[in-house]
């Protein structure tokens, strides 16, 4: 079972990108992947302190003018044209570790928004969110990069191969590893998603979950006795899969007939 602590960083170099970033976070705009039912369990800075009420559109309108002109005040005076003005970091984990008992989603989402604090300053920070409107938990966080004399300087902090795998590092022994999770595969040459397409996925994956649910009723309703045990055994087979070898399942049972034989090299 995958027990992973994940870390995502986005740099974003115009005002347009980080109103839109908290916009979404906010969900002051159409977030397709959240469940409006859920609001109520998400908590937001800035915000009107204990009792905020964050199910409130006005007030949620209201944290994002706050946080904007958080981030604005921090920005120095001269600002290079190509500069990144904030990142956006995404800090969750891997959705089977949902299912170890014990685990504390509400815990691990501070204690990753604590060593953000503390690695680039609680003055840099300008927004958070804690999303439990999701499949899988996470927080998304909003900083400038202002290194210590004051300037924008992105490329201190997230620079090259070898200062993002030290941040991974720091990532997995301040936070991941306290709570029982494992690092990601060091050198790894897999290409990140970006943040969105990373939780559509996973939100796209549970819903497969549920279409074969319902096809496991199906089967048992509608097939004779003698063959309950042959259903039984198949979706035996399907519970004990790991979440990507379900993926290629669903993927090569839903595909159309005439591609079902493409083999993996092959892009579709």
């Amino acid at each position: 079972m995958s027990k992973f602590c994940i870390l995502r960083i986005k740099k974003l170099h115009g005002d347009g990108n980080i109103a839109g970033a908290i916009s979404h976070h906010l969900r002051t705009r159409k977030t397709d992947n959240a469940n409006p039912e859920l609001m109520r369990k998400n908590w937001f800075y800035p915000n009107d302190g204990i009792g905020s009420d964050f199910v409130s559109l006005d007030n949620r309108k209201r944290y994002q003018r706050q946080a904007l002109s958080i981030f604005r005040k921090r920005l120095p005076e001269k600002i290079r044209k190509n500069a990144v003005r904030a990142v956006e970091f995404m800090m969750t984990v891997s959705p089977e570790v949902m299912k170890i008992p014990g685990f504390n989603p509400v815990k691990y989402m501070a204690e990753c928004t604590k060593w953000a604090r503390k690695k680039f300053g609680s003055e840099n920070v300008f927004f958070v969110a804690y999303h439990r409107d999701e499949t899988t938990p996470h927080v998304s966080l909003l900083l400038t990069p202002i290194d210590e004399k004051g300037k924008l300087n992105a490329r201190k902090f997230f620079g090259g191969r070898e200062k993002m795998t030290a941040l991974q590092d720091d990532f997995y022994r301040e936070v991941g590893r306290p709570f029982g999770l494992e690092r990601g595969v060091k050198g790894s040459k897999a290409k990140h998603q970006s943040i969105r397409i990373f939780y559509s996925e996973i939100n796209g994956r549970e819903e497969n979950l549920r279409n074969e649910a319902k096809a496991i009723a199906n089967d048992i309703i509608n097939k004779s006795a003698p063959k309950l045990e042959q259903i039984i055994r198949k979706y035996e087979k399907l519970s004990n899969m790991t979440p990507e070898e379900f993926s290629d399942y669903y993927k090569q049972k839903h595909s159309p007939r005439k591609n079902r034989n493409i083999g993996t090299g092959m892009e579709y």
